[in-house]
């Protein structure tokens, strides 16, 4: 994958502006606050595979708001999210959701949301075209903000 964005290289006043333009042109526009501004660190990366984006970002806590007025002027994609470290809380249409590594959840960018990155949170996005997706699920609204967790196995198939 690309990287996109790194705060390595950036002085600590800049970082935080700086790594909200990049993810706001990389995913979707949106407000956020960084609980430390001054020890705000992240780290942006990106590709496609055919016609699905991909981007992995890794960030220090903070709250992340996609409001009416950013749902109205999106593109058309769903975001199928991956918790790969740390943890995410997410909230859209009255769902309420908590991400801990290996669970997924799908957001629809043309509805609002709001969010709350834990430290050491590192998120793995495909960016969907929503055209695709609804052809194999029908209408995501069914299904935002609903944890997906891997399945631990069942003592019994080890048995076997």
């Amino acid at each position: 994958m690309r990287t996109l964005f790194s705060t390595t290289q950036v002085h600590p006043r800049d970082r935080f502006a700086y790594w909200h333009e990049v993810a706001c042109k990389t995913l979707v526009d949106h407000h956020a606050k960084p609980d430390s501004c001054q020890t705000f660190r992240a780290e942006l990366h990106a590709d496609m595979v055919a016609d699905v984006g991909l981007v992995v970002f890794e960030n220090s806590p903070m709250v992340i708001c996609h409001t009416d007025h950013h749902a109205a002027h999106v593109g058309d994609e769903l975001f199928l999210c991956r918790q790969v470290a740390g943890g995410l809380a997410l909230e859209q249409d009255g769902r309420d959701v908590v991400l801990e590594p290996g669970d997924m959840t799908l957001l629809d960018t043309r509805l609002p949301y709001a969010g709350r990155f834990a430290a050491g949170s590192r998120l793995l996005v495909l960016k969907v075209p929503r055209r695709a997706l609804e052809a194999r699920i029908g209408n995501p609204r069914e299904i935002v903000a609903l944890a997906l967790s891997p399945a631990a196995p069942d003592a019994d198939d080890h048995l076997a």
